[in-house]
């Protein structure tokens, strides 16, 4: 495995200053001798001394330079990462509240539509033929919601293809069959019981009357 660019970017910072460090030596050095040197070597010796420490100075305002170009890009990175995961926390926010309302949205159509449905269907109770009528006037009568019956009754069988009752089968006989009214159907037939009741006998009147004619 090599060294990433971390690795060396950490021994460039310790060779900096190190070498910041033997300048500032090298020249505290030459000031302590200065006096010391002859005369005619000393304004080599100021130069040498002003040099180091010239070196030593940039080398490390260089270092306090990159540790603050350091500092401001990681502060910058995290800036950004911040800003990043705002923007996909508002995103992931935005989004929910979008799926919230496209499911409401479809709830609420859901409910139209069955609200539509269930009015067409109750809308049918009022054109019924003589045998549903006392297909319902005797649930209505026996305050039952299930009327059993046989399979193939003819009353029960047109009111379930106008979806006024359910018949969802029967491990029983298929005389004792279940017709049962959905609950918003027998709602509205408790409601209207006398209505159909009287239906039912003004039927069974008119029925006698025409057998007494024949």
């Amino acid at each position: 495995m090599f060294p990433d660019g971390g690795f060396f970017a950490a021994v460039e910072k310790v060779l900096s200053q190190v070498s910041a460090l033997v300048c500032g030596a090298v020249a505290l050095a030459i000031y302590l001798v200065l006096d010391r040197i002859p005369a005619d070597w000393r304004w080599l010796a100021r130069a040498l001394m002003l040099g180091f420490a010239f070196i030593g100075a940039a080398k490390l305002l260089d270092g306090s330079v990159r540790e603050v170009r350091v500092y401001l890009r990681r502060r910058e990175t995290e800036e950004r990462l911040k800003r990043r995961k705002a923007e996909a926390r508002a995103e992931a926010e935005a989004d929910g509240q979008r799926r919230k309302e496209a499911e409401e949205e479809d709830a609420e159509q859901k409910r139209e539509k069955e609200a539509e449905r269930r009015c067409i269907v109750l809308e049918r109770l009022n054109h019924l033929s003589p045998e549903e009528t006392g297909f319902i006037a005797l649930a209505v009568e026996r305050r039952s919601q299930t009327i059993f019956g046989w399979v193939h009754s003819h009353p029960g069988r047109s009111l379930a293809m106008k979806r006024l009752v359910q018949s969802e089968g029967s491990t029983g006989h298929q005389d004792h069959w279940p017709w049962v009214f959905p609950d918003f159907v027998w709602k509205v037939l408790l409601e209207r019981g006398d209505e159909f009741l009287r239906k039912h006998e003004d039927n069974e009147r008119e029925k006698k009357r025409r057998d007494r004619t024949w």
